[in-house]
This record gives structure tokens, C-alpha cells and sequence, in this order.
């Protein structure tokens, strides 16, 4: 037996009747213990890996942002307060915090952090869907040529990023109590 119920129990309050999320890694033993825990399995979260100067190029202007600004953006679109999470994606050495912009209106939001070894698209948030791709694309002279993005498997994405020559290297997959 391993310690994965005990560590649940310590984060989390059982009596409590709060919704719950997480992304359950492929041990054997994970994605058992979350639905014992009262989570479905809900959809896979594939880590693709490529070259961005495969993309085309985008219409849309990325500048450097702070922290602030991108949770903002990103309540005011989605409605969830994510600027803890802004602030520790933000902290890590290597990492930029960028707005997308087509003209003046903002339309996506995230942070991209540099390793010796790649770049990883950490996060980003779209104003809607029909942005998202050249949203992403203006990105490219931020990413170096070794890319790590996380997409989810229901994204239409996916499939222009496979397109590409992207390769899937892992994946998660995305549970929730409702």
C-alpha cells in the first residue's frame, strides 16, 4: 500500500461537500484512488512536444504583463480568480508573462517559462475559442525551438498541432467530483 489516501486525507477535508478537481498521473495506482475519492474521469490532458516555427504566423501582438494583469484578464473572461496562481507561474526564473492583443483588445493571457533544456507554454487563457489558435501562434519568438505545451484532448487544437509534427510525450488525465 502506498501513502496517496493518507496525503488526500491531509489535504483534503472529506466531511466537506466541495466540488474537487485534479489530473491524475498514469501510475497504476492514481487514477483508482480519485475515483474512490468521489472524482470521474473527465478527459485526457496530452503533453505535446514540437518546433513552433512550424506554425504560421498570427495577426495579434504579444507584450510583457505582470502577474496582475493576467489574472485580471483572465477573471474578467472565465470568471475564476487565478492570480495566486499568476503569481507562482510568474516567480519562476526563466518564466515571461505575456498578453496577446489584436490591436488594443486583449485576447489571451499566459506565461511562458525557459529551461535550459526547452520552453514551456505554462499556461494560457483566451478571451473565447476562435482566438485561441493565433493567439498561440503569436507566441512563436517567445518559445525558442523546443516547445512543451499542455492540451487538452477535446481542444480542436490538438489535431492542427499533431498536423504539424507535434508528438505526444505524456499525458494526464483531468478528474472532478461534478
Amino acid at each position: 500500500q502506498g501513502i496517496g489516501a493518507a496525503l488526500l486525507e491531509a489535504a483534503w477535508d472529506f466531511d466537506q461537500e466541495a466540488p474537487r478537481q485534479t489530473f491524475s498521473s498514469l501510475h497504476p495506482s492514481a487514477l483508482p484512488l480519485y475515483v474512490r475519492c468521489g472524482m470521474t474521469p473527465r478527459w485526457p490532458l496530452l503533453y505535446l512536444r514540437g518546433d513552433p516555427e512550424a506554425w504560421p504566423s498570427s495577426p495579434f501582438v504579444v507584450r510583457d504583463a505582470d502577474a496582475a494583469e493576467l489574472a485580471a484578464l483572465e477573471q474578467e473572461w472565465i470568471g475564476w480568480d487565478r492570480s495566486v496562481e499568476y503569481a507562482y507561474w510568474s516567480a519562476h526564473e526563466g518564466s515571461r508573462s505575456l498578453v496577446v492583443s489584436d490591436g488594443e483588445r486583449a485576447v489571451a493571457a499566459g506565461c511562458v517559462t525557459r529551461t535550459r533544456a526547452r520552453h514551456t507554454l505554462t499556461h494560457l487563457s483566451a478571451l473565447d475559442a476562435s482566438c485561441l489558435f493565433d493567439a498561440v501562434t503569436a507566441l512563436k519568438p517567445f518559445c525558442g525551438s523546443d516547445l512543451l505545451v499542455s492540451v487538452p484532448g477535446h481542444n480542436p487544437g490538438l489535431r492542427l498541432l499533431l498536423d504539424l509534427g507535434w508528438r505526444v510525450v505524456d499525458l494526464d488525465v483531468y478528474c472532478a467530483s461534478e
